[in-house]
């Protein structure tokens, strides 16, 4: 019977180990806040020209993402004196929230001006803590770690 007893936790701990619940859109739901590193998204991405100008005079670019129940996004990145607006929609695919833009500076993304590559889907991987996320692509936004508020 003694020995019977300790073994009990060792059933026990490994089960409820691994109890915890999937990633749900509910993980999502909310305010994500992180900072762009302006260095590395020049050296990574097509940057147009009019943008480079200005993310040229900053280091980091402060952001704030909201994503919502009804599986839209919407952020704004300060770029100079300049406030741009960005919306979308996003899903939730094996851990990874996968965001499509939607509006740039309130005009259909594929008008804007550098707005091909942002009309493609951008892939955030969540961390195992559901509190981080960071960009699957190595252009762009590589430089971001977004935090849940």
């Amino acid at each position: 019977m003694k020995r019977a007893a300790w073994l009990f936790p060792l059933a026990v701990v490994p089960a409820l180990m691994g109890c915890t619940s999937p990633l749900s859109e509910k993980d999502i739901v909310g305010t994500w806040n992180g900072e762009v590193d302006v260095k590395q998204v020049m050296a990574t991405a097509k940057v147009p020209p009019a943008a480079a100008a200005l993310l040229g005079a900053q280091d980091k670019i402060p952001i704030s993402i909201s994503f919502d129940e009804a599986k839209t996004f919407s952020y704004s990145m300060k770029l100079g004196p300049m406030d741009v607006p960005l919306t979308g929609v996003w899903e939730l695919k094996d851990g990874t929230v996968v965001m499509t833009h939607r509006t740039l500076m309130n005009q259909p993304v594929e008008k804007s001006p550098g707005g091909a590559d942002m009309a493609k889907p951008l892939a955030m991987k969540v961390g195992e803590d559901r509190k981080s996320m960071v960009p699957q692509q190595s252009e762009g936004f590589a430089a971001v770690t977004l935090s849940k508020s």
